[in-house]
């Protein structure tokens, strides 16, 4: 571990302790602490990509809400390090995944882009509940680490300082209106049985068109499709039945309209265009986005009017169409 006043000045310590080169192509990811973040990342960032050994589009950026040197030291069971159970975390692509992946090219562009803002995962320890403090035997295998990493939820960005976080919940309605909701299992409540449904991901697509008046009124619509298939009923619900079917739908439909509303109240909050709603405007007109431009995040921003429109459809049942409904005995 090397520490400095500056980036270039920490590898240089490092230097002095091991024989051998930090070679930078080999890295995966990048953990920026919180307080960093809060203070900007350009300082930081400028070291990485003029450096022509960086690899921009394989590194991971992420937001460390916890010390990233203790994070970096929980030991990777199944990984040889953990760095490399980070990076393979984020390729799996698992569903119950609720995070966005952002390589650093990517946070890169949406910094540097006109009318958006850039995100970033965020990381954290989590308790391991499988730990047990006890004596141990140099013959005894290797004991549960205390700590666990977890990846869940969304530090937003305002330029190149955060400015605030999205939760679970929030993450998903930011992942779904951009379209990367590829992955993921979702709970929905009906409230008719009271009972709770999944549903998994099949497909998703989402954008936003933005609406110019010729009074110089900005408004915007975030469109989303989805394709699900049911995973589990936890009540005797008959999926076969078209009406019932469609009620699912629209029940599901209006849970993820209620997730990416609640995402928009912290962009109007803290004026970070996460959903790219201003680079949408300056496609659109240009010469309009010039005139906005300098008023956009803290005057247009918390008050233009947005329709979220969501329309999806439950594509399959799998192997069963009515639940499991055991006799009476």
């Amino acid at each position: 571990m090397g520490s400095g006043r500056t980036l270039a000045e920490a590898r240089n310590e490092i230097a002095s302790i091991t024989p051998r080169r930090l070679f930078l192509a080999h890295t995966r990811v990048l953990l920026l602490d919180e307080a960093l973040t809060r203070d900007g990342v350009s300082k930081v960032l400028d070291h990485l990509i003029r450096n022509r050994e960086v690899r921009r589009e394989i590194v991971w950026i992420f937001v460390a809400v916890d010390d990233p040197i203790v994070i970096l030291d929980v030991p990777a069971p199944i990984a040889i390090c953990s760095a490399d159970r980070i990076d393979q975390i984020m390729r799996a692509r698992l569903p119950g995944q609720y995070f966005p992946r952002v390589r650093l090219t990517e946070f890169l562009r949406e910094m540097e882009a006109e009318g958006a803002d850039p995100f970033a995962p965020l990381i954290a320890l989590a308790s391991n509940e499988a730990f047990q403090q006890v004596t141990r035997l140099p013959q005894d295998p290797s004991p549960e680490p205390l700590h666990n990493i977890k990846i869940e939820g969304t530090g937003v960005f305002r330029g190149d300082r955060l400015v605030g976080f999205l939760n679970r919940s929030q993450t998903q309605g930011l992942l779904f209106a951009r379209g990367e909701a590829l992955q993921g299992r979702f709970v929905f409540v009906e409230p008719e049985m009271d009972c709770l449904i999944t549903v998994g991901q099949l497909r998703n697509r989402g954008s936003v068109i933005p609406r110019l008046g010729e009074d110089g009124r900005i408004a915007a619509e975030i469109r989303v499709e989805f394709e699900v298939f049911l995973e589990q009923i936890e009540c005797n619900l008959d999926v076969g039945q078209p009406d019932v079917m469609q009620r699912l739908e629209e029940l599901l439909a209006n849970q993820i309209r209620e997730q990416i509303y609640s995402a928009l109240a912290v962009s109007r909050r803290t004026g970070s265009d996460f959903f790219g709603l201003g680079s949408a405007v300056h496609r659109a007109d240009p010469a309009r986005w010039k005139e906005v431009r300098e008023r956009w995040r803290d005057e247009f921003l918390p008050t233009i009017d947005i329709d979220v429109i969501v329309e999806g459809r439950i594509r399959d049942t799998g192997t069963i169409v009515k639940p499991l409904e055991p006799p009476l005995r």
